[in-house]
């Protein structure tokens, strides 16, 4: 997989697209937790209209931890793997648990275009 990273002096954006939609999910195996790093989810299930999700490096790095954690305790026995997605919902397999979890159904819509979050707020422009 190749991101498309993109630079400015004091912060980067790394964009992850998929084709899939939020349900099936980004790969996001290797972020690490930067400062100044954000991630851009790219959904281009609907082609004509791609939507975009902006959330930090430690975001989503939580966001991934938090549902391998919720698979690890599901399904123990397990292979551990270095693959880590994002999904909004989480996957049916793990979606009772736990209760408590703040990433739910619809969890993402907070970072839907979110482009205020970047230190410098740049505006997504249509075509």
């Amino acid at each position: 997989m190749r991101d498309i990273l993109i630079e400015e002096q004091d912060w980067s954006v790394r964009v992850r697209a998929s084709t899939r939609g939020a349900k099936e999910g980004w790969n996001v195996r290797g972020i690490k937790s930067e400062d100044h790093l954000y991630i851009a989810l790219v959904d281009y299930s609907d082609i004509l209209c791609p939507v975009v999700y902006v959330l930090s490096s430690s975001e989503i790095l939580r966001a991934a931890l938090t549902e391998v954690a919720a698979f690890r305790i599901l399904k123990p026995r397990q292979k551990e793997t270095s693959m880590r997605m994002i999904h909004d919902p989480l996957p049916d397999a793990i979606m009772g648990y736990p209760n408590t979890s703040p990433y739910k159904s619809g969890w993402l819509e907070a970072y839907r275009e979110a482009w205020h979050r970047l230190p410098d707020h740049v505006e997504s422009t249509p075509d």
